[in-house]
């Protein structure tokens, strides 16, 4: 669906086999197609839900999806992490070198974002510079690393542009329950 290609089909037991064969290629599959759906743009943004900009989900639909995330951590007995991202100086980014270049730097940071998270983390955009994550199945204990990591690769990232800017991000952890 995302571009033309030469479909070949696999009988449902040789593909079953193949799964029997190499541990976690299922897993390696379901990664690869989730990746591949991310590169597709929602086709509705008028409904609010994502952000125009930026293409993460919108305040509105953090309002909506925490709520039900957290119904769904408590049914299913499961830790949830909220993380809340804030681009560090990003008004001087703004005010010397002007808003077209701080649109490009969100663009960046919410794609470098979503290159590090697994397919059951939501990204949304918060305000004009702060960001929210929730994270399933994250506790305390796992938390701050992931945050850490993040950190560590968005500010060992050249944003493009001239000249090249590194960005980093203060941020807050929260967990349910």
């Amino acid at each position: 669906a995302i571009a033309p290609t030469r479909l070949r089909y696999l009988s449902k037991e040789k593909f079953q086999g193949l799964l029997g064969l190499i541990p976690g290629f299922g897993v390696e599959i379901m990664r690869l197609l989730s990746s591949r759906l991310r590169e597709v743009k929602p086709a509705d943004f008028s409904a609010g839900l994502y952000d125009h900009l930026t293409g993460a989900l919108s305040r509105q639909a953090f309002d909506i999806r925490l709520q039900e995330e957290m119904e769904r951590a408590r049914l299913y007995q499961y830790n949830l992490s909220l993380v809340f991202l804030d681009i560090d100086y990003f008004k001087n980014v703004n005010d010397t070198y002007g808003h077209a270049r701080g649109d490009e730097v969100l663009i960046s940071f919410v794609e470098r974002v979503k290159a590090k998270l697994r397919t059951t983390d939501l990204l949304f955009r918060f305000g004009g510079d702060e960001f929210v994550l929730i994270l399933q199945g994250v506790d305390q204990s796992r938390g701050p690393a992931l945050v850490q990591h993040l950190l560590d690769d968005i500010s060992a990232t050249q944003f493009p542009g001239d000249p090249p800017l590194t960005i980093t991000f203060s941020a807050g952890v929260s967990y349910f329950p």
